[in-house]
């Protein structure tokens, strides 16, 4: 891609044209234009959970997060995709209330009562 080529993109996304209209014009391809433009985006330049400036590398992938403790606690708070994973189900045995995850389809809140439950104890 040419300095030209570059310039004639961004003018023209500023304009408002979408990249099907961009590429035909330049003569490059509609995914050559979209991962032009989404490099021209600037990604978070904070931490997501603690709002700490991040350090980004050249060449490598950019952060969401300043350290793994801040990772785990933004997962911890909102789950994959900001969704709560768990649910609250009853136990099959003494039918108390305990949390799941929805994937694991657990019956019993316990080892003990998952032995009772399903060899019949007392």
């Amino acid at each position: 891609m040419t300095d030209q080529q570059k310039e004639k993109i961004i003018q023209m996304r500023e304009e408002g044209n979408g990249y099907g209209a961009i590429a035909k014009e330049v003569g490059l391809s509609k995914s050559t234009i979209g991962n032009f433009c989404k490099a021209l985006e600037n990604p978070p330049s904070y931490c997501l959970e603690c709002g700490k400036k991040l350090v980004h590398i050249e060449g490598h992938r950019r952060k969401k997060y300043c350290s793994d403790k801040c990772r785990h606690s933004y997962n911890r708070k909102f789950g994959k995709n900001n969704v709560n994973v768990s649910y609250e189900t009853e136990c099959a045995y003494c039918h108390k209330k305990f949390k799941t995850y929805k994937s694991l389809k657990k019956k019993y809140c316990s080892w003990d009562c998952y032995l009772k439950g399903r060899y019949g104890g007392k």
